[in-house]
């Protein structure tokens, strides 16, 4: 169920993890004016009406004696391995699986009322046609890593503290995304800089598809999930699947490079799945999306300019 009685939880102390991570950048202006804490292991470079507690989530003593004193009505949840290309396979996606066991069990004991808590589309079983916003099972699944793996077992696990606790728990699938802010190493931002500077850039698989977002909209999704009044697993994703070839293509229009040869597409098999991503759960907010993605690309290559 989604409510857009005003009655809702932007009213209650929010606490933000990864507050200085590429989407809680954009998250936080959304909620700037909230009453919201935000943590991380980093600096925050924000205005001083922003709480911020500077936190390493892997200090369990310290997450406890926050919670148990801020006492948050609502979680989102947004700090994870990311390290671009390598965050997949990386045995530290353990740790962050065990310390947001002890965030999230903390926050409802201490009267948590609503969480939306992070995951991501590569949880699912890619061997599916389509893709739905349901429970995986992992037992069934054929291409698990240390990154979907823990994220699996986090999404199976809180909803075990949530039915505890009686508290709500929203899991936020989020697909490929980009957008001012992101690591330089991630595939869009490699590939305008390659383009714009003419650099050799090699791409594997050129007719994968990618469900693909710009951040703002993430964000805001993000912020709209807010008014769920029932747990629920939402894909946070586009309608539509794009290329990489087209995404190259719309890149190349956008920087005025009509043909850039120095862009070697490898494997130029075509019959690659176009998975079609389920968003029944998303379409109940009646978000409409401020970027498609020529002008979300256009947006970014802008901003990145200028």
């Amino acid at each position: 169920m989604y409510s857009k009685s005003k009655n809702n939880k932007l009213n209650d102390k929010i606490l933000i993890t990864g507050a200085n991570g590429f989407i809680g950048k954009h998250l936080v202006k959304l909620l700037k004016n909230k009453n919201i804490i935000c943590v991380s292991s980093q600096k925050l470079k924000y205005k001083n009406s922003i709480k911020f507690i500077h936190l390493n989530l892997f200090d369990y003593k310290k997450v406890n004696e926050i919670i148990t004193k801020e006492k948050p009505k609502v979680l989102i949840h947004l700090a994870w391995e990311t390290e671009p290309k390598r965050y997949i396979n990386k045995k530290s996606n353990l740790k962050w699986y065990h310390s947001s066991m002890n965030l999230y069990h903390q926050f409802c004991k201490n009267g948590g009322e609503k969480a939306i808590l992070v995951g991501s589309g590569i949880e699912l079983n890619f061997k599916n046609n389509k893709l739905k916003e349901k429970n995986v099972n992992i037992l069934k699944h054929n291409s698990l890593n240390y990154y979907n793996l823990t994220k699996i077992l986090f999404h199976i696990n809180s909803l075990k503290i949530s039915n505890q606790f009686r508290s709500k728990l929203i899991w936020a699938r989020v697909f490929f995304l980009y957008g001012p802010g992101e690591d330089k190493r991630r595939l869009i931002p490699s590939l305008i800089n390659s383009i714009k500077s003419n650099k050799k850039f090699k791409i594997n698989d050129p007719y994968k598809k990618l469900n693909i977002l710009h951040v703002y909209d993430v964000a805001k999704i993000l912020y709209r999930l807010l008014n769920f009044t029932k747990n629920k697993i939402v894909h946070v994703a586009d309608n539509k699947n794009y290329s990489i070839k087209s995404i190259v293509n719309k890149i190349n229009k956008l920087t005025n490079n009509v043909h850039n040869p120095k862009i070697i597409f490898l494997n130029k098999k075509k019959n690659m799945i176009d998975h079609k991503v389920e968003i029944k759960n998303l379409k109940k907010i009646n978000y409409n999306y401020h970027f498609d993605l020529e002008s979300g690309l256009k947006d970014y290559i802008n901003k990145k300019i200028n």
